[in-house]
């Protein structure tokens, strides 16, 4: 197996199929995709099981509600058996040459994690997309100063190819919203070699429920809380020397955008 696609849904009935559809269409075609629910109370399950029936590669778990989309998340990465990862959220779809392209990339340039460009988008998934020829990239040998200051290296899990053996032993914080923030940030502080694909090969599907969407509320803020002083603890543990910076670039912003809310 070569590539473990794991997409965490809660009460998805109205996207995953979409979703589905458009992992099927890979140009490529050795890989796994581990849908992991953590407590859907709609059709979700139902419909993966249809797909699964047709689709050998189409597997479903369950992890528990409390641990939210950071569980679903750890549980499809506990079950992975491909030499690569990446996460699809379920709401989203994707290019159909986004694992062939992203493949490549890591192989042609030993890189620890190859990304891709995005696009947000309020169309359904209607399986048209142009064929990509020419593969434009930039190489980050110096991926956390790249995450620190380069705007188009964003915190999603989304968008990524990851080595499997990279990691082991890295989990999304249960429970929380943002888990995120401090999973890529502990990513980029330990790669050697980023690569990005410009090309937009991940479509982030306007999802008025999602909880990025939603009204801000206490757990947010709790969440939120949560992030900033992982990531504190992280740089005094592991990179003291960047600790002003991480402020500066990282903290700072994520209390005012608290704040903001």
């Amino acid at each position: 197996m070569k590539i473990s696609v794991v997409i965490p849904v809660y009460n998805g009935e109205k996207y995953i199929a979409d979703c589905l559809k458009s992992l099927q269409a890979q140009t490529f075609g050795d890989f796994e995709c581990l849908c992991v629910d953590n407590g859907s109370t709609d059709k979700t399950a139902e419909i993966i099981a249809g797909f699964a029936a047709r689709d050998a590669r189409i597997k479903y778990a369950e992890s528990n509600r409390a641990d939210k989309q950071s569980g679903a998340r750890n549980k499809g990465l506990e079950l992975a058996e491909g030499e690569y990862v990446t996460y699809v959220d379920a709401d989203d779809y994707v290019h159909p040459q986004m694992l062939e392209l992203l493949l490549t990339v890591m192989e042609r340039e030993n890189a620890d994690v190859v990304g891709c460009g995005f696009e947000k988008t309020e169309k359904p998934y209607d399986g048209n997309f142009g064929r990509i020829s020419v593969v434009k990239t930039t190489v980050y040998d110096n991926p956390f100063a790249a995450f620190l200051t380069k705007r188009k290296i964003f915190v999603s899990a989304c968008t990524r190819l990851y080595k499997r053996s990279f990691l082991i032993g890295k989990k999304f914080i249960n429970g929380i919203s943002f888990e995120d923030v401090p999973w890529s940030f502990s990513v980029f502080a330990e790669i050697k070699r980023y690569v990005l694909i410009k090309a937009p090969l991940y479509y982030y599907y306007f999802n008025p429920d999602s909880t990025m969407r939603s009204d801000w509320s206490d757990e947010k803020t709790r969440s939120y809380i949560t992030v900033i002083r992982t990531v504190d603890a992280y740089t005094k543990a592991k990179m003291p020397a960047e600790q002003k910076r991480v402020q500066k670039r990282v903290l700072n912003q994520r209390v005012k955008m608290i704040l903001n809310r």
